[in-house]
């Protein structure tokens, strides 16, 4: 399993966090999943617990992993300069520009997502 490549779905409250990194006007903005790794790094937020979703299923090689953010965790987010970070629901999400892998997981796994909304 490649932990080091690994994205992770954070949702709060049926909400799922996406980011997008603004650096480079002149490149689309597209949203994504946070990677695991880079999570804690660029949000100040300690992970409790992790599940593993789905295991290199994808072209990229990525593994899918969720976390449930607590209030703490939410009022406690930081940003890094030039990055955006937002909270979706499912619908909402549905109408952004996303990263191929974002859509292809989204595609895959609305069943979860839809019961994680709850």
């Amino acid at each position: 399993m490649n932990i080091s490549s690994g994205l992770i779905l954070l949702t709060y409250k049926g909400k799922i966090l996406l980011t997008h990194k603004n650096t480079n006007p002149t490149l689309p903005n597209f949203w994504s999943f946070l990677g695991l790794k880079s999570a804690e790094k660029e949000t100040s937020v300690k992970l409790k617990s992790v599940e593993l979703l789905e295991s290199d299923s994808y072209k990229s090689g990525d593994s899918f992993y969720h976390a449930t953010l607590s209030d703490d965790n939410v009022n406690n987010i930081k940003r890094n300069e030039g990055q955006t970070l937002n909270f979706f629901t499912l619908k909402e999400i549905k109408k952004l520009s996303l990263t191929t892998i974002a859509q292809e997981f989204l595609e895959k796994h609305e069943d979860f997502l839809q019961n994680n909304q709850n």
